[in-house]
């Protein structure tokens, strides 16, 4: 599974925990609807700002966490 459809699911089970519409999301999160359905249908390039906005809506915080032990050497 890649990582768009991955977001992508995990933003529309998240908002559906809340019990919250995507209308309802979408003004929340102080987007567009037609944005935030593109979003959670993998129909956009997921941009950060667009994806924080909704993490941020939900509780949620967007972290960068390390995947490798050490660094890459330059």
């Amino acid at each position: 599974m890649n990582t768009t459809k991955n977001l992508s699911e995990a933003v529309k089970r998240i908002r559906k925990q809340h019990g919250l519409s995507q209308s309802e999301l979408a003004d929340i999160a102080g987007i567009s609807l037609p944005s935030l359905s593109r979003l959670e249908r993998g129909k956009e390039t997921i941009r950060l700002d667009l994806l924080t906005k909704v993490a941020e809506s939900l509780g949620y915080r967007l972290e960068l966490v390390p995947i490798r032990r050490k660094p890459l050497e330059a």
